[in-house]
């Protein structure tokens, strides 16, 4: 996973395009051939949001979203490079899939990130594989995920999809780094689960990052599969650059790079404003 926030609009394609076209040594294509227990052949998906001119507040509204997603490995897609050449945004969150065993089909739909139900109820669409809107965004909830959560989801939709509706249910009517982090402490504490790593966007635009591993299964000798390094996340707080980047590992050598804590917090506004807190 990686997930980018910038003040000023960057392209993306340095990011998540491999290194034979001039990426990051680490970058998203990367990480599908790459990271740990590659391959990641189980589909890719990249949400990009721009954001506008300042409003009264100082806050910036979202202008223009695109997603892109598909259920066939990034490697397979012919029409990748194509198709990421024009991304440019603030904001990205975007996500190679590794599925979980039973839970959702490895499709278009399933594939990472993850949008809220309402997304699909105001765009009228069955299927959000390449959607962009330019004029009226949405600007809902996204969510990539990595870990499994045994008790939510089905063979229909998978752990990650009922974790975020659960969020927006929580969240509807508004979030705060506070109530977040109470949420996902209750949630921890009630239910069985490798791990909760996230990413996700909140409909004003900000992005929470997430790491939180249990890194075992239900009823596992933790000591038989030590999996924090799989569930691993870092972030790089480039101020001076004016962006923002949390990854599930380091896209580059910038010796910046810091490691995320396993249960721990972080968010990060339009303005790089960054809160960080321990998950109790």
């Amino acid at each position: 996973m990686i997930a980018v926030m910038s003040r000023n609009k960057i392209d993306y394609k340095y990011i998540i395009e491999d290194r034979g076209n001039g990426g990051a040594f680490h970058s998203l294509r990367e990480q599908s051939k790459k990271a740990y227990d590659a391959p990641h052949k189980d589909g890719f998906g990249i949400y990009a949001a721009s954001f506008g001119s300042p409003v009264p507040g100082g806050l910036k509204k979202i202008e223009s979203e695109l997603l892109y997603k598909k259920g066939t490995p990034v490697n397979e897609t012919q029409e990748f490079s194509k198709r990421i050449s024009g991304i440019k945004g603030n904001l990205l969150i975007s996500h190679i899939r590794l599925a979980s065993t039973g839970k959702g089909e490895i499709d278009n739909i399933h594939a990472h990130p993850y949008v809220d139900g309402e997304f699909i109820k105001t765009k009228g669409i069955k299927d959000v594989t390449d959607w962009k809107n330019g004029a009226a965004p949405f600007s809902g909830f996204v969510l990539a995920h990595n870990g499994t959560v045994y008790d939510i989801g089905d063979e229909t939709m998978t752990d990650s999809q009922a974790l975020l509706n659960l969020i927006t249910d929580e969240f509807k009517n508004g979030m705060d780094f506070d109530g977040f982090r109470g949420f996902i402490s209750d949630f921890a504490a009630s239910r069985s689960f490798t791990a909760i790593n996230m990413l996700l966007k909140d409909p004003e635009g900000d992005l929470y990052v997430l790491r939180l591993a249990k890194a075992k299964k239900p009823g596992e000798d933790p000591e038989r599969q030590p999996r924090l390094a799989y569930y691993s996340m870092y972030y790089l707080n480039d101020a001076p650059g004016g962006k923002f980047i949390a990854a599930s590992e380091p896209i580059d050598s910038d010796g910046r790079w810091k490691c995320v804590d396993n249960y721990t917090l972080l968010k990060i506004d339009r303005n790089l404003n960054i809160k960080i807190a321990e998950i109790p």
